[in-house]
C-alpha cells in the first residue's frame, strides 16, 4: 500500500465513527460503513460472492452510508468508483464478528484501492485495517465461477488505470498453436480445469511523466507477456500486468471460493522461434 494514502489510526477513528453501539445488547448484525466524499458504489455480496439486494441500514451525512451484516456469515464488499475516466475500486471479503462493526472506503487519487476497517471499541487499537485490494471485478469472477459448470474455473483480467490496450489470447495448443481474444467482461471466461493453457498477453504501460523542452509529457511502453499455467477446478484467476520502466511483467492471481487470494506460480514462455503461418 503507497504509503502517502495511508491513514494513521487517529484519523480513521475519527472518520469512521459508527452510529450503532456494540455494547448495549448482543445483536445477530454488524454494521458496515461506507464512508468517502460522496460514499463509493457498493455491492454487497453473499458467502458466494454473488450481489445480494441488501437495503441501507442509514444515511449518516453525506459522507457515509451503513448497511447490516449477519455475524458469522461470510459477505463480500465490492467497491467501485469512475476516477480519471477508469473504474478503480477493489473486492473484499470478509466474516463479521459479533461485538464489532466495519467501515471500508476508497484511497484517494486516481488508482483508488479499496480498504477495509475492523471498528472495535473493546480493541487495542480501536480501528484496525483489514484488507486492501484494488481489483474491483474479482468478486464478479469469483461468482461467475460458482454458476457454471461443474468442476470448470474463470479467468479474467484485471482494470489498472496505467494500463491501455490490453489484448489477452488464450489457447490449448502450445506457444505456436491456435489462439483466440479472451472477453473482457468482468465475469471472465470460463475454463477446462486441468488442461493447460497458453496466454499471450500485449499491453501498453503507462510510465512516471518526463520532461521534454520544459513540457511535462507521459511515457508509455508497449509489453508483450507470454506464459502458461493449467487451471485448478474451483479457482478463478485474474491477469494482474504492469511495468516498472525495465520490464513487462504479468501476475496471475488465484481466488477460491473462500475469499483467499495469492499469486499463482506459471510456466513463462516464448514466441520468437515460431513461424508465421502463410
Amino acid at each position: 500500500m503507497n504509503p502517502k494514502i495511508a491513514l494513521t489510526t487517529a484519523c480513521v477513528a475519527a472518520m469512521l465513527l459508527v452510529s450503532a453501539s456494540v455494547a448495549e445488547e448482543p445483536v445477530a448484525t454488524a454494521v458496515l460503513a461506507v464512508v468517502g466524499a460522496p460514499p463509493a458504489s457498493a455491492v454487497i455480496g453473499d458467502a458466494r460472492h454473488c450481489p445480494t439486494k441488501v437495503a441501507p441500514l442509514a444515511k449518516v451525512g453525506s459522507d457515509k452510508v451503513e448497511y447490516p451484516l449477519s455475524t458469522s456469515e461470510p459477505a463480500s464488499i465490492t467497491l467501485t468508483a469512475m476516477r480519471g475516466g477508469n473504474v478503480c475500486g477493489g473486492s473484499l471479503y470478509v466474516v463479521p464478528e459479533a461485538g464489532s462493526d466495519y467501515a471500508v472506503r476508497l484511497t484517494p487519487g486516481p488508482l483508488c484501492a479499496a480498504q477495509l476497517f475492523r471498528l472495535d471499541p473493546h480493541a487495542q487499537p480501536h480501528v484496525q485495517l483489514l484488507q486492501t485490494d484494488n481489483h474491483p471485478e474479482l468478486n464478479e469472477v469469483i461468482c461467475a465461477m460458482q454458476h457454471g459448470s461443474a468442476g470448470a474455473s474463470r479467468l479474467s483480467v484485471g482494470r489498472n488505470a496505467r494500463i491501455k490496450n490490453v489484448r489477452v489470447e488464450v489457447g490449448t495448443g502450445g506457444s505456436c498453436g491456435k489462439f483466440a481474444a479472451l472477453s473482457q467482461s468482468d465475469s471472465g471466461v470460463e475454463l477446462a480445469s486441468g488442461v493447460k493453457l497458453w496466454v499471450q498477453l500485449k499491453f501498453r504501460s503507462e510510465a512516471k511523466p518526463y520532461s521534454d523542452n520544459g513540457g511535462m509529457g507521459i511515457a508509455f511502453s508497449s509489453c508483450k507477456v507470454n506464459f502458461a499455467f493449467t487451471p485448478i477446478a474451483g479457482s478463478a484467476y485474474l491477469i494482474d500486468s504492469g511495468s516498472n520502466q525495465v520490464h513487462c511483467d504479468a501476475r496471475l492471481l488465484k481466488a477460491d471460493a473462500d475469499g483467499s487470494i495469492a499469486v499463482t506460480p506459471v510456466e513463462r514462455v516464448s514466441d520468437s522461434n515460431c513461424k508465421p503461418s502463410n
